[in-house]
Order: C-alpha cells, then sequence, then structure tokens
C-alpha cells in the first residue's frame, strides 16, 4: 500500500510528458474546430469553389508572347 501510494505521489510530481499532452490536446482542439467548420460551412465552402471554378474555366489567357531572339 504504501508502495503505491509513493508511486501515485511521484505520478503527481511528475511533468516529464505535460509538453506533449498539451501538444496532443491542441491538436484535437484544431480537429475538432477544421470538422466543425467543415460540417457547418461544407455547402458556402463548395459553392463558392465551383463558382471560380467556372468563372476560371471561361477565361481566355490570350496568346504567348514570342521568344526574344538569343544573341
Amino acid at each position: 500500500m504504501k508502495t503505491t501510494i509513493t508511486a501515485l505521489k511521484r505520478l503527481v510530481r511528475d511533468d516529464a510528458g505535460a509538453q506533449a499532452t498539451e501538444i496532443a490536446l491542441g491538436i484535437v482542439l484544431i480537429a475538432l474546430v477544421a470538422g466543425l467548420g467543415m460540417v457547418e460551412f461544407g455547402a458556402e465552402l463548395r459553392d463558392f469553389f465551383t463558382n471560380t471554378a467556372n468563372s476560371l474555366q471561361g477565361a481566355n489567357p490570350g496568346a504567348i508572347p514570342p521568344v526574344p531572339p538569343a544573341d
């Protein structure tokens, strides 16, 4: 019993790995926000990119300028 209490006290005081835990929680938070954003704004984003692609399809870039002669 005493060794268990000693191990638990040591575990509470030991902060090795705290930075890795913070980074993991940050990654989870970013993934949640990105996922919720995609669910919430998915249709608007689809429409935006579809409209952009359609407007680019009709673009006419013009002629390619000639290459200058070598000296």
